[in-house]
């Protein structure tokens, strides 16, 4: 082996291990996302039982009260109607902040892959000077690689409308819910 060829593994051993620890990364980042994923769904389920719930205690209370107490019973509406509100809004609340973070995570597990990608094609480190901070006094022969910086704008909209659209349901959703608590015991 000459003294080229050992040099050239040396330079590479870093790359590999640092290829390797990103790898790691992202498979902890895919991880976390699997898990935010299934505490978002766990949210909404818990949610959908509960308005249930009360939907069937307004229903239930409206069918068992006679003509002479079905005024008492219209003067209570608001019991229903703000149980299911606090629960709208408390799940929103964390649906919002859990969304958040898995939409942050996958922009993060982008950037993340199209950083491996590019290490392995320019077989560099993850070093390189990010975009945005590329020093101004740089010698005129030396050679600065910019870290690419992942924009498929494409799939961030796409994740953005599915989010947005699944919003939407849910505030439709716990809008009928309070019109019905209101509309079934009047």
């Amino acid at each position: 082996m000459n003294q080229s060829e050992g040099n050239n593994s040396a330079l590479e051993e870093p790359n590999w291990r640092e290829t390797d620890k990103l790898d790691e990364t992202n498979k902890k980042q895919e991880q976390r996302i699997r898990n935010l994923e299934t505490k978002a769904i766990q949210n909404v389920n818990l949610y959908f039982i509960f308005q249930a719930v009360v939907l069937l205690a307004s229903t239930t209370a409206a069918a068992s009260s006679s003509s002479t107490t079905a005024a008492a019973t219209c003067r209570r509406w608001w019991i229903p109607f703000t149980l299911s509100l606090l629960a709208a809004i408390t799940n929103f609340l964390s649906l919002s902040t859990t969304v958040s973070a898995v939409l942050k995570s996958r922009e993060e597990l982008d950037q993340n892959l199209s950083d491996l990608a590019s290490m392995k094609s320019n077989q560099t480190t993850r070093d390189p000077v990010s975009p945005g901070n590329i020093p101004q006094n740089i010698p005129s022969g030396d050679q600065i690689i910019v870290r690419p910086k992942a924009d498929n704008f494409i799939n961030k909209w796409k994740r953005r409308l599915v989010v947005y659209f699944l919003v939407g349901l849910f505030v439709g959703f716990s809008a009928v819910v309070m019109f019905g608590c209101y509309n079934i015991l009047c």
